[in-house]
């Protein structure tokens, strides 16, 4: 489960984050999502639950997640856009014009994106 690893590294982050200030608990942390991501909301939640359950700065912090939508690019062609959806479910990685391979450019990260903090 890469969620933990990576819900783990949100928990140092704030960590790291609130530490110069006085803070009494964080209210809210903004997570920013690549459309292309491979992280699932609710497991990632579920793993702050874990890791934050003895700390009270951070139990209680709401976790919402907005989406960044993503862009691809063709290797070969100058095509350069989304992915494209087979029978409403399946993503192709061809590219629209030629048919090559399409690389994810934006899109497949994670980043904090905000903290709201009460002092």
């Amino acid at each position: 489960m890469h969620e933990f690893s990576f819900t783990q590294s949100i928990v140092n982050a704030v960590i790291e984050s609130i530490a110069s200030y006085d803070v009494k608990f964080v209210q809210e942390i903004e997570i920013e999502m690549g459309e292309y991501s491979t992280f699932i909301p609710d497991q990632i939640e579920f793993c702050y639950e874990i890791l934050t359950k003895n700390n009270d700065q951070l139990k209680d912090a709401n976790i919402v997640f907005t989406e960044k939508k993503g862009v691809v690019e063709c290797v070969s062609c100058e095509y350069r856009g989304t992915l494209q959806t087979i029978d409403g479910d399946i993503q192709s990685f061809s590219c629209p014009d030629c048919g090559e391979y399409l690389t994810i450019i934006e899109g497949n990260d994670c980043i904090i994106k905000q903290l709201k903090l009460m002092k």
